[in-house]
């Protein structure tokens, strides 16, 4: 898995946390907001009723052209009734949006005549669920009788739309710590060193046979060396500047275009063979200081190719390599390998970085040479 689809389903996963803690904690909240906007509704309805033709009683009244004013103006009312002082149902109405038969109806009105609406000490309504629909009631004290309003529990206007708001800026939240992540990874230079546990592990799983997947690579192994006798020089010391100008590349690389594995290959001009000096493979940098290192040879048709600064795709394009070069001359080659087919801007952006490290190249084969 590339580097780039483990940031993608973290942050997918980051995306359902927040949303998910978000939706848990807020929606009581929302919920308690929607039925406090539900109190005044309702007390503006109870106090229409009784200045509605004041002088009248309640058999009297109007209240079919009452309940017509309040569903115009309080449009999100599912269902309203009125029962005189012996409880009896004078004028009930109901909206279809919310309340669709009559059957419904019928159940309401007969919860609300046997009292069953009637709320507890303290509180302004009684909760209430019908065809899957959760509803409020309020149950109000007028001249003569009992007003019944049922509201259904749908956010709509200025809640709804704080609502809408609050989880596009959760949304942005996740974007920008997914963004923090991806660039706290990308920006990691530095890798263990080769002496560590887990890159002598790699590099002992590292397979030689690997560089020949390609018709035109050839691979040859040198003989161990002898342990040089005492008194003689010290080896060179190792060339830091040049070695993390290589890590940077490796790394930069690593971000943008998810390799299995990248590796270094130099030798002096007109050498036979290029000789791997660096691999990365995962968190891993490894210098390569073993005497059997891996080796390309470039006197064969695919060597005058790269020394005509011509990259090579192998391995059905899942397999790169790319020259580096000073002044014309072939010092490197960098090899990239990863499980998904190159293209080919990614190949011309990897040989445009590559060619970055010619100059670093050239130092360090001169200072070898000497």
């Amino acid at each position: 898995m590339s580097s780039k689809t483990r940031i993608t389903l973290t942050g997918l996963f980051i995306t359902a946390v927040i949303l998910f803690t978000y939706i848990s904690l807020r929606s009581g909240m929302i919920e308690k907001e929607y039925v406090r906007g539900l109190i005044p509704q309702s007390d503006r309805v109870v106090y229409g009723l009784r200045t509605f033709e004041k002088d009248k009683g309640i058999a009297d009244k109007n209240l079919t052209g009452f309940l017509s004013a309040v569903n115009k103006k309080y449009q999100h009312i599912a269902a309203i009734a009125i029962a005189d002082a012996s409880g009896r149902v004078v004028i009930a109405g109901k909206n279809d949006r919310y309340i669709e038969n009559s059957e419904t109806l019928d159940t309401i009105l007969n919860s609300f005549t046997r009292g069953e609406f009637t709320t507890a000490p303290g509180a302004a309504y009684t909760v209430r669920y019908y065809n899957q629909i959760k509803f409020y009631a309020f149950v109000k004290e007028i001249p003569e009788g009992r007003l019944l309003m049922l509201f259904p529990y749908r956010l709509k206007g200025p809640l709804l739309i704080k609502l809408l708001l609050e989880l596009l800026l959760m949304l942005v939240v996740s974007v920008i710590v997914t963004a923090a992540l991806y660039l706290l990874l990308s920006r990691k230079k530095r890798r263990p060193k080769d002496t560590s546990a887990e890159a002598a592990e790699i590099r002992n799983e590292i397979e030689i046979s690997e560089a020949v997947k390609g018709p035109a690579v050839a691979i040859e192994e040198t003989a161990p060396q002898e342990t040089a006798p005492a008194g003689a020089p010290e080896s060179k010391p190792r060339e830091e500047p040049f070695q993390n100008a290589v890590e940077e590349l490796f790394s930069i690389i690593y971000t943008i275009h998810s390799p299995e594995s990248i590796a270094l290959f130099t030798g002096a001009p007109g050498s036979p063979n290029m000789t791997q000096i660096f691999e990365q493979r995962g968190n891993v940098f490894i210098k390569i200081e073993t005497p059997g290192a891996e080796r390309i040879q470039v006197n064969n048709e695919l060597g005058n190719e790269l020394k005509n600064s011509a990259s090579a795709v192998l391995d059905r394009g899942r397999k790169a390599l790319v020259p580096v070069a000073h002044g014309g001359v072939l010092l490197g080659i960098v090899r990239i390998a990863r499980d998904t087919a190159f293209k080919g801007m990614e190949i011309q952006d990897i040989k445009t970085r590559a060619s970055s490290l010619g100059g670093a190249l050239h130092a360090y084969v001169s200072r070898e040479a000497v």
